[in-house]
């Protein structure tokens, strides 16, 4: 007894649906790690920041030096911010794949 045309055709869609969930759902984990390592990376340059600008008052550096952490500081601000749209996103492909 063999598969009619429709069954066929309905197992490659619950195929081709398993397979987009899978990826929607990887992308979500993937989303997650990066908004952690983002995080991470504000952090860091916050901290950097805080040094520059304490090694500034001493003397140590310029504030030109101060104003490239700045930068570098706004720019992780960025990514991060990025990164959580980019999770958003992930997220919503995930619940449209579920059918949510």
């Amino acid at each position: 007894m063999g598969l009619t045309g429709s069954q066929v055709c309905s197992k490659e869609e619950r195929a081709g649906d398993l397979k987009e969930v899978r990826g929607a759902y990887y992308q979500v984990i993937s989303a997650q790690k990066q908004i952690e390592a983002m995080k991470r990376n504000v952090e860091l340059s916050e901290e950097n920041l805080r040094i520059a600008q304490l090694q500034f008052k001493v003397g140590i550096i310029t504030s030109h030096e101060v104003n490239r952490y700045k930068i570098t500081h706004s720019e992780a601000r960025n990514r991060y911010i990025d990164t959580l749209i980019d999770y958003q996103i992930a997220k919503a492909r995930f619940d449209r794949a579920m059918g949510e």
